[in-house]
């Protein structure tokens, strides 16, 4: 979800070895010390999301039945070709974008084809900070923040159940992101 710790955990990853994308969205005065998300991998999700009549911070279950087959396969083989010019031949990848919560079901299979195995790192942050958060970035009411962060948990842990997967609570990643790190692995 956005606004629950994704770059900081992605940062760490990065700063750690794990390859980030080339096009890296610029920090910004809430986020300084950067987000460490694509700029292409945004601009693809949100052609997606707009396929699917969606939006980034869309509450309403994206609804797949929306795109059709050819435009889902076109999708996936623009997902593997941004993948390639993000990140070359690299082994280990760091894909963050809050919008594939969402749009796992392009994703996953793109990466599986592109040789990737996904792994999966679920950061956790109370929801009234995230509302809040979303609040005072976005101006967006409590109650819309709070039902967005519902639509974005919900759909990632669907997404990865049963899949290779550590859930970091925000707190214990800011406490002891040693450790963390050290589960993540």
């Amino acid at each position: 979800m956005h606004r629950s710790g994704t770059s900081s955990v992605a940062g760490a990853l990065a700063m750690l070895g794990a390859q980030p994308p080339k096009t890296l969205l610029a920090p910004s005065d809430d986020n300084p010390k950067g987000f460490w998300e694509s700029w292409e991998i945004i601009q693809l999700n949100d052609r997606i999301l707009q396929a699917g009549e969606s939006w980034w911070n869309d509450w309403r279950r994206f609804d797949q039945a929306k795109i059709s087959d050819a435009h889902r396969l076109a999708f996936q083989a623009d997902i593997r070709s941004t993948l390639m010019a993000e990140f070359g031949e690299a082994d280990t990848i760091v894909v963050k974008d809050p919008r594939c919560c969402r749009l796992w079901s392009f994703w996953e299979p793109a990466l599986q084809d592109a040789g990737y195995e996904p792994l999966y790192v679920l950061p956790i942050r109370s929801p009234i900070e995230v509302a809040r958060s979303l609040n005072a970035r976005n101006g967006f009411n409590i109650t819309e923040g709070l039902i967005l962060w519902l639509r974005h948990v919900l759909e990632s842990e669907r997404a990865t159940r049963g899949r290779p997967r550590v859930i970091s609570p925000w707190t214990t990643f800011m406490a002891d992101w040693r450790g963390e790190i050290v589960r993540i692995e």
